[in-house]
C-alpha cells in the first residue's frame, strides 16, 4: 500500500505511475509491452474491484470509483514484488 500510495503521489497518470513502479522496483524503464500489459492490468482489476461490467474501451483506464483504482494499484505492486525479477538470489 505505501508502494502505491507513493506512486499516486509522484506521478500524475497511469503511465507515468508504471513507468516510476519499473524505475523504483527494477531499476528500469518498463518495454512497451510490459507498459501495455500494466495498462491493462489497472483497468480490468479496476473494473474488479468497482464489480462493475468491463469497458469497451480499453483506454478507459481510470475506473469511475477512485478507491477501486487505488485498490487495481496496491495489486498492480503487489505483482511488481512478486516478480522473479525482483528476486536476489546470493
Amino acid at each position: 500500500r505505501a508502494f502505491a500510495a507513493r506512486l499516486l503521489a509522484d506521478a500524475a497518470n497511469d503511465d507515468a505511475r508504471i513507468n516510476l513502479a519499473y524505475r523504483l522496483a527494477y531499476a528500469r524503464s518498463p518495454t512497451a509491452n510490459e507498459q501495455a500489459e500494466a495498462i491493462a492490468f489497472l483497468h480490468d482489476q479496476g473494473k474488479r474491484v468497482d464489480g462493475k461490467a468491463q469497458s469497451a474501451d480499453p483506454q478507459a483506464v481510470q475506473s469511475p470509483n477512485p478507491d477501486a483504482h487505488s485498490a487495481a494499484l496496491v495489486d498492480f505492486c503487489h505483482a511488481i514484488f512478486n516478480t522473479s525479477e525482483f528476486l536476489y538470489i546470493d
